[in-house]
């Protein structure tokens, strides 16, 4: 599990100063393997580069030097020129260095994407929410297979990083390197929903292994395109015989401590002179109190990454969906400027108390570093008919139009010398492709949590209980995890009316859906096909959006992005 920045010891600060004197050569990523190997914590890319910086051996990241787009990377990064953000800590947003608008439109380029008549073409909604086709270029890609809908789950797993957590756990065990564990715990996660004919659009559904054992021995190309490995029958009995040496208990040891990790809901931000406001775990908007739907929580490990990243070394801003108010800015709006500003010091950020689902302090966060820190927000254009007051505290107001009619205002305090308006609408657009589309899905999600605590229901069914104590076997373990990713999926990822729905259907619907995995540098392109009689393809496209939303990454950095094909 990722440490931050803040809770990394000195002995391991000292050495990773030591080692990167003397070895200048290595990188980040590097280093932070060192760290892993010598005292088996994980630590990320972002915390090697504090480091770095606090010890005087990085300058610091995230900011361009003057002289154009010539300008040297700054230190701490792999040589990648391409980002604002340089090196480790892009945190992988891929950045259109390009004009923004001389291409399509940004709003739409992490939209689900649609293959029709043999080439690719964007699905568009506009800001009336109207859905358009812009035919591309580029070839279909060939043979699709059953059974990737599973990505929805593995899309799960890469947030809450449980199985890498517990395949780490086993490497101490079996001395086996914890990728290729990882590879197989996902082989087993994912086998008993690609069974032979396992789709419902191809009869009744198989469970054996070996029922889905190609001609060559290893267990079919869905499974080889989830996990990224081929796997044999025998590798799969092979790797189940291995953990007889771990142990049962030991495995429901393992379990309990790397799949148990939290999730948090709301932060509060407590203020020098006593003033507070909240964010979502998500980091979505900001709130007057923690009335947070929970369908924007995010897993504890995730939002340490990132306060290290937006708040302890200000690699990166705070890029916001939905600015609160309408007619004038709210107080916590105003709390939430003046705190970022960084100008006077009774205003300045004091501690950060992490909140979980149930409103119980997981931990705080201080001292915060006092200093400016960077945002990005959103405002419609109908909120804030008078935005001087803005202006007045010193934001850039950056106007987003489309054929003369205004769609957004982005507000910022990024300096315009470094960070020009285009960059700044780019930075947007990448972590909030669908405009319209996903400010509906904010209102939706805060409208169902109102109607949640009136009604006084709690959706049953996805709420899983931890397996306590006593022996485990790997079986017991991943169906937990299966239901949890399960879980995790139907409160952020698939609409409202799935949020307590049986597994079974959820398999039918979205995880037995064929398709094709494209796989490039910087980015993993999973493309659904719809098979004949289809009838859920709004809710794809749904689900879809807000895992492009979510800017979520494979273990080697890359972005997955999802995308739909009619046939």
């Amino acid at each position: 599990m990722s440490e931050g920045y803040y809770k990394i010891k000195p002995e391991i600060r000292d050495f990773v100063v030591k080692e990167a004197g003397e070895c200048p050569e290595l990188g980040c990523r590097k280093l932070a393997n060192l760290v892993q190997e010598k005292f088996g914590l994980e630590v990320s890319k972002s915390s090697i580069s504090a480091i770095l910086k606090e010890g005087g051996l990085s300058k610091p990241v995230g900011r361009r030097r003057s002289g154009g787009e010539g300008a040297a990377t700054a230190a701490g990064g792999e040589g990648e020129k391409s980002s604002p953000y340089q090196g480790e800590a892009r945190r992988g947003l891929i950045v259109e260095e390009k004009p923004l608008l001389a291409k399509i439109e940004r709003e739409i380029s992490l939209a689900p994407r649609i293959i029709e008549n043999d080439k690719l073409s964007l699905v568009v909604q506009n800001e009336n929410r109207q859905v358009q086709i812009i035919p591309g270029e580029e070839k279909i890609p060939p043979s699709p297979v059953f059974g990737l809908g599973c990505w929805f789950l593995k899309a799960a797993e890469l947030c809450l990083c449980g199985l890498q957590a517990f395949s780490a756990l086993l490497s101490s065990s079996l001395k086996e390197d914890a990728g290729e564990l990882l590879a197989k715990n996902e082989a087993l996660l994912y086998l008993p929903l690609l069974g032979k004919k396992s789709s419902p659009y191809q009869g009744e559904a198989g469970r054996g292994i070996e029922e889905i054992t190609d001609t060559n021995g290893f267990l079919g190309e869905a499974l080889a395109a989830i996990i990224g490995r081929k796997y044999s029958n025998e590798d799969v009995q092979a790797y189940l015989e291995s953990l007889k040496q771990v142990g049962s208990a030991n495995l429901g040891i393992f379990a309990q401590e790397s799949l148990g990790q939290k999730e948090v809901l709301g932060l509060k931000f407590i203020l020098e002179d006593g003033e507070s406001f909240f964010t979502d775990g998500s980091m979505r908007s900001i709130w007057s109190k923690n009335h947070i739907p929970l369908e924007f929580s995010q897993v504890l490990s995730k939002v340490r990454d990132y306060l290290t990243s937006t708040i302890i070394q200000d690699n990166s801003p705070l890029i916001g969906q939905a600015s609160p108010g309408f007619v004038n800015p709210t107080t916590t709006f105003l709390n939430f400027i003046a705190a970022f500003s960084g100008q006077k010091s009774d205003q300045a950020i004091k501690r950060i108390e992490l909140y979980d689902n149930e409103d119980k302090l997981i931990e705080s966060l201080e001292p915060i570093p006092l200093k400016r820190h960077y945002f990005i927000l959103g405002v419609w254009p109908w909120q804030y008919p008078d935005r001087s007051i803005f202006e007045k505290e010193g934001l850039r107001l950056i106007g987003y139009s489309k054929d003369t009619k205004e769609i957004l205002v982005i507000l910022t305090n990024l300096p315009e010398n470094e960070w020009d308006d285009q960059r700044v609408i780019s930075l947007y657009l990448e972590r909030w492709p669908n405009l319209a589309a996903g400010y509906q899905d904010f209102l939706d999600k805060i409208g169902h949590y109102f109607e949640i605590k009136k009604t006084c229901l709690l959706p049953k069914k996805s709420q899983i209980v931890m397996l306590q104590g006593g022996d485990l076997d790997i079986n017991q373990i991943l169906s937990f995890w299966r239901m949890k990713l399960n879980s995790f999926c139907q409160r952020h990822f698939f609409p409202l009316k799935y949020a307590d729905a049986d597994f079974s259907l959820l398999q039918e619907r979205f995880y037995s859906l064929p398709g094709v995995v494209k796989a490039a540098e910087k980015a993993m392109e999973i493309i659904f096909s719809l098979p004949q009689g289809f009838l859920y393809p709004d809710d794809l496209v749904y689900a879809c959006q807000r895992v492009n939303e979510a800017d979520i990454r494979l273990w080697d950095g890359r972005r997955i992005v999802f995308a739909v094909a009619l046939s």
